[in-house]
């Protein structure tokens, strides 16, 4: 069992976390036509192996390897590499988290502690912390069943960035009730078309403005961080007025009609 098991552990191994946004990666697709060119030539009795050509020039007086011999049992081959997490870009051998996300070990290694780094890698973690993950890795990656990277770590959302979020949320929402205040306060303003930005554009600011005389009020070392966090800010809610509407919109809809 151990003939079989250590040749696919070692290469699972290999294979670390797919490209980003894909499910294969470099390593795992140069397996694969390792494997099909050994299929094809014990397929057809052929003594060479014949691989695709690569960018990689081969000297023309350099033979072919010898193509193996079929196997006394059938072969077992692992043809899966660790999908990338969420919210990451990721290399064979690494993670690196998007703005605004942390690293964190896998739910099943809860009781390691969180890093405030983004870019790092899954036995990367300082300490002893470090140490431990290097044992367990070593131990479980490429088991059949636990995949190329065993107890994955995920990029999770930085808690101190979503408390940002919302303060520019409340932030946002206090300066535009202010701005319909004033308009009330001098007598409204003229109604505006649906199609030229109706209620939004009749009592709001537009959107460059607002960020504009937000970002004034900004510490100059923390301009960059704002524009990442205002940028989310307006998303969130936006969304929330999307729902909002919908929902009203859906209990109007539900009202008994009155005879």
């Amino acid at each position: 069992m151990l003939l079989y098991l250590l040749p696919y552990k070692n290469l699972s191994t290999s294979f670390g976390f797919c490209d980003t946004n894909s499910t294969t990666n470099d390593a795992l697709e140069a397996a694969r036509t390792r494997c099909a060119a050994v299929e094809a030539c014990q397929r057809e009795n052929r003594t060479l192996l014949y691989l695709p050509s690569t960018s990689t020039p081969v000297p023309a007086e350099e033979q072919p390897p010898a193509c193996p011999p079929p196997a006394v049992l059938p072969a077992w081959y692992p043809d899966e590499c660790t999908p990338c997490p969420e919210h990451a870009r990721c290399a064979p051998d690494g993670v690196v988290c998007e703005d605004g996300y942390l690293f964190c070990p896998h739910p099943l290694l809860f009781f390691l502690p969180f890093t405030d780094a983004p870019s790092i890698g899954p036995t990367d973690l300082p300490g002893p912390t470090n140490s431990f993950l290097v044992a367990v890795y070593t131990a479980l990656n490429g088991l059949p069943g636990l995949g190329s990277v065993a107890l994955p770590p995920r990029c999770v959302l930085d808690p101190k960035r979503v408390k940002r979020i919302g303060t520019i949320g409340k932030a946002v929402e206090t300066q535009l009730g202010l701005q319909r205040g004033k308009r009330l306060c001098v007598g409204g303003s003229p109604a505006v078309k649906e199609e030229d930005g109706g209620e939004a554009r009749r009592w709001g600011y537009e959107l460059g403005f607002l960020k504009e005389e937000m970002r004034r009020k900004t510490p100059p070392n923390k301009v960059t961080q704002f524009e990442m966090d205002f940028q989310e800010a307006i998303q969130e809610r936006m969304q929330w007025e999307r729902g909002a509407w919908q929902h009203a919109l859906r209990a109007r809809h539900r009202q008994p009609a009155r005879g």
